[in-house]
């Protein structure tokens, strides 16, 4: 079962290169109707950019709040 992500979710990418960073919006597309996850970095040097994924790109990173 796939793990739902929601605004504010950390996550990381699957396969290839590293995206670390934060789930600004979760959206379905308007023609294929299929789920987007747009994630915004948050490790040097790419702190701000931000990537549209699918879901199943990512996977959550839980984070200890303190």
């Amino acid at each position: 079962m796939a793990v739902r992500l929601k605004r504010g979710d950390f996550v990381n990418k699957v396969d290839g290169y590293q995206f670390p960073g934060r789930v600004v919006s979760v959206y379905t597309t308007l023609a294929s109707r299929q789920k987007r996850v747009v994630v915004e970095a948050t490790e040097p040097p790419y702190v701000g950019f931000q990537h549209i994924f699918r879901p199943d790109q990512l996977f959550k990173i839980d984070v200890d709040r303190k």
